[in-house]
């Protein structure tokens, strides 16, 4: 998804209360490829660690293990956060399509929606199930089921769902919305495993969690930018569709707007080695 969003390096002017720029699919890009690139974020428990480590075998496995629990746990958690940056600005790419949409309607002043994130959730409802990308009951259906477990032991406040249910295709994305802004405010648990699993959910929820809403949140991003992006304008799908060679005609072939409902499923087409 980073390089197709290169590959089309659309733009679109937002405005809000407080600004007015242009935002760019590029910059959605640039921020699905960094969490992409992560391989680690890497939790040394042994850093501030007194002596005992050393003279007794049982903290110096706690100290092994809580290394491992939370070099998951932050990796995890930093992947979801960069993902979150990256459905922001789709967020303000795809806002002045719901001002355009809400014009031609005929829905009150008074009635309409304000902020950019729900925007989104509003212009997903508004999609076709053929808009929708491959297998998007089924990804979206992992993560209300950690989100359910996340929330049945943490109870969360949520807001904003305007009554989204799990029928709504929107229901994901307000759950990620709500998960984001946990992140963002404390919220979210700092948990470790030697606690009552019946009292509080074990990191391994919590990053199962993590790793379905990272993967949610992509699929999102690929329904909005495939229903508002018009074509590729990149110098560089420019300079494939100038070029000659098979396998120039077969990158054309492939790599269509259509192709975003499908980029996070192995097949014969792969846009990062096509050559």
């Amino acid at each position: 998804m980073a390089l197709f969003c290169t590959y089309l390096e659309n733009s679109i002017t937002y405005s809000d209360s407080d600004e007015t720029r242009d935002v760019h699919t590029l910059v959605i890009g640039n921020w699905l490829r960094l969490a992409s690139q992560l391989e680690t974020v890497e939790i040394n428990a042994w850093k501030y660690a007194g002596d005992d480590g050393l003279w007794c075998g049982t903290v110096a496995d706690r100290y092994n293990i809580d290394s491992k629990l939370f070099t998951r746990y932050s990796t995890a958690l930093t992947r979801f956060i960069y993902i979150c940056y990256a459905l922001e600005e789709t967020y303000r790419f795809v806002s002045p399509r719901y001002i355009e949409l809400i014009k031609k309607s005929d829905q009150k002043q008074s009635k309409k929606i304000r902020n950019c994130s729900i925007q989104s959730a509003f212009l997903i409802d508004k999609l076709n199930r053929e808009e929708l990308p491959d297998h998007f009951d089924h990804i979206i259906g992992n993560l209300v089921f950690y989100f359910d477990k996340y929330h049945q032991y943490h109870k969360p406040a949520m807001t904003g769902l305007n009554g989204a249910t799990k029928k709504h295709p929107s229901y994901g994305l307000h759950l990620i919305r709500n998960l984001r802004n946990h992140v963002a405010h404390g919220l979210f648990p700092l948990m470790n495993e030697f606690i009552d699993p019946d009292d509080s959910p074990s990191i391994s929820i919590l990053v199962n969690l993590l790793h379905h809403a990272s993967r949610s949140t992509t699929i999102y991003i690929q329904a909005l930018i495939k229903k508002y992006c018009n074509e590729f304008e990149s110098h560089d799908y420019k300079a494939i569709d100038d070029a000659y060679g098979e396998e120039f005609d077969n990158f054309l072939e492939n790599c269509t707007m259509n192709y975003a409902l499908s980029l996070h499923k192995q097949g014969v087409f792969s846009l990062h080695k096509w050559m």
